[in-house]
Formats: structure tokens, C-alpha cells, sequence
């Protein structure tokens, strides 16, 4: 909030363009966390435009998703900036929650074998490997559940299961299925 109060209306279109993509990125997640869906989508639209690193882009566009999914209950602009963050990196921190994100919107939509292609877009074998297991299987899970395919959804509840660290609030809502 104070961010907002002090930078809100400055215009960053003098600034550098690496140091206004950073500013726009800060100013839209605050904009993000106190609700201003507007201010949210501009500056980081703006952000994601003058950002360069694969990762601070990529960044910006899930955050990007979050608003138009969160704030403005448009699931197809999150769709869209959750694959466009998808596309700005290899890395598996942000390849694997926008699989993840675009996958849940789908079954909201009642669409699981799209929802399904989409997880087949990060390799298993690398989200298994990774810090974001546990939020990967899961939602591939609830995604082979809904597209008929029981059993492998049951045996993917207990690989989840199964893994290290899960939390309480994880478990509970693995077993809920």
C-alpha cells in the first residue's frame, strides 16, 4: 500500500528500460495485493514488455495471470498470460504453476483432455525432480480423475502421498479425493 501511496501515479517512462520493468513489476504486485485490478494489469503489462531476463518476464506474466484470473474473473486473458509465461522460460518454478494454473482453469471449464495435454506439457520426470512435485502431481491427478481415467488418478493420489515434506493442508486435501 505505501508503495502505491508514494509511486502510484509517477510516471516510469523516463526511467531505464530494465529499471521500469522492476518498478512497473513492484507497482502491479501491489496493486495486485490491495485489489486494483486495473492498476494491476497495466503496470504489469507494462512490466512484462520491458522486462528482459526470461525469469523477471516470466514473473511478471504469472502474476499477470493471477490478476485477470484472481481480480477479473477472466479465465481466458489468464489462460493466455500463463502461457506466454510459459513460453518466456525453460525453468521448471514457473513452467510447472502455469501448466498447473492453465490445467485447473480447464477443468473449470470442463475441459479435462485439454486440461490433460496441457500438463503433458512439462515432462513428469522433470516436475517429479523438481521443488514443485507435490503441486504438479496433484493437480494431474485431479485432471485424470475428471477425464475418466480413475485408476491412474488413485496411484497418482498415493505417489503424492508418498513424497517427502507434504504439508498437513496437502495431505488432508489429497485424501479428500
Amino acid at each position: 500500500p505505501r508503495l502505491l501511496e508514494q509511486f502510484g501515479d509517477t510516471s516510469l517512462d523516463s526511467w531505464p528500460s530494465g529499471d521500469r520493468g522492476a518498478a512497473y513489476r513492484l507497482r502491479g504486485e501491489a496493486a495486485y495485493r490491495t485489489g486494483q485490478a486495473d492498476r494491476a494489469r497495466r503496470d504489469l503489462t507494462q512490466a512484462a514488455e520491458h522486462l528482459t531476463l526470461d525469469l523477471a518476464k516470466a514473473d511478471a506474466l504469472m502474476m499477470l495471470g493471477d490478476t485477470h484470473h484472481d481480480l477479473e474473473e477472466d479465465p481466458q486473458a489468464a489462460i493466455d498470460a500463463y502461457r506466454q509465461a510459459f513460453k518466456a522460460t525453460a525453468r521448471l518454478q514457473i513452467r510447472v504453476p502455469a501448466v498447473c494454473n492453465v490445467a485447473t482453469i480447464l477443468l473449470e471449464q470442463q475441459h479435462p483432455a485439454e486440461a490433460l495435454a496441457e500438463m503433458h506439457l512439462v515432462e513428469a520426470q522433470a516436475a517429479k525432480e523438481s521443488r514443485y512435485a507435490v503441486q504438479y502431481f496433484t493437480v494431474l491427478a485431479r485432471v485424470l480423475e475428471s477425464d475418466d481415467h480413475r485408476d491412474e488418478a488413485i496411484a497418482m493420489h498415493r505417489e503424492v502421498l508418498a513424497m517427502p515434506g507434504l504439508s498437513a493442508a496437502t495431505t488432508a486435501q489429497v485424501q479428500g479425493h
